[in-house]
């Protein structure tokens, strides 16, 4: 997969503006570490206590499980969160409170589910939203969850500034003088098109394309940190863009500010 992938790179020129080696790195550690039980229990606990009691996560028993082997208890799960057959006021409550809970793994814990397709996604009979499979999880270096937190919230807020800020810092070989300067118009333009639209309206896939041709253009490389989030929300959209493309999914994150405020605060105290 790694041959493909340099060869897709010389082939495919809107690959050029990302460091596809590391892109891969990341992947393979996501797919490997689905082979072992253990990690995906430890990830499904720690998940477990991040999402609380308002989300169903199987509980596992792990005097049962092993390496190759992850026992949970059932749970009478309903249907897929995407069924037509679910009332719409139950299914936008979900996906919103499923929108927030996964802006909590990204900006504040950098623990991230990156498999939220319809199987894994579900609402019981009761209403409540259950989630299942943590074997796709992905964790983000402390770095690149706060550039991407601050970077989306950015967005939401139409703050273009701090959002080309934190595109720049996120690039590893950006060019000086001239070319730099034309990169960050570059992203502003991007920036300037797509802030604040909402579900119906803004493509992450599409967005994240321009962002890489653009990158290709100046023969920059992007964080490959930012594909696991990137990917994770590119998921969520799947789930909401056809039964909810009016939900503002950007203006939910600008809480967040005042939440990494609060923690800047208490570290700096500490």
């Amino acid at each position: 997969m790694r041959w493909l992938l340099r060869k897709a790179g010389r082939w495919i020129k809107v690959l050029e503006g990302l460091q596809l080696d590391g892109v891969f790195d990341s992947f393979a550690v996501l797919v490997t570490q689905q082979t072992d039980m253990t990690k995906e229990r430890e990830f499904l606990e720690r998940l477990r206590a991040i999402l609380g009691p308002e989300i169903v996560v199987p509980r596992s028993y792990p005097s049962l499980c092993s390496s190759t082997v992850l026992a949970m208890e059932y749970v009478d799960s309903g249907q897929p969160i995407t069924s037509p057959d679910i009332p719409i006021e139950t299914y936008r409550t979900a996906c919103l409170l499923l929108l927030r809970k996964l802006y909590q793994m990204l900006f504040i814990h950098g623990l991230v589910h990156c498999d939220l397709h319809p199987g894994n996604v579900r609402i019981a009979a009761d209403g409540r939203l259950v989630i299942f499979d943590f074997g796709l999880v992905a964790e983000m270096t402390d770095r690149d969850r706060i550039l991407f937190r601050d970077f989306f919230i950015a967005l939401a807020d139409r703050d273009t500034s701090t959002a080309v800020h934190c595109i720049v810092e996120s690039i590893t070989n950006l060019p000086g003088n001239s070319a730099d300067l034309a990169f960050e118009r570059g992203v502003r333009d991007i920036l300037t098109r797509h802030s604040g639209l909402k579900a119906g309206e803004f493509l992450i896939a599409r967005f994240v394309m321009e962002l890489f041709e653009l990158q290709r253009k100046h023969g920059c490389l992007g964080a490959p940190g930012f594909a696991n989030a990137v990917w994770a929300l590119a998921m969520f959209e799947g789930l909401v863009r056809s039964r909810f493309p009016e939900l503002d999914f950007q203006a939910e994150a600008r809480p967040f500010v005042v939440s990494g405020l609060i923690r800047k605060l208490r570290q700096l105290v500490v």
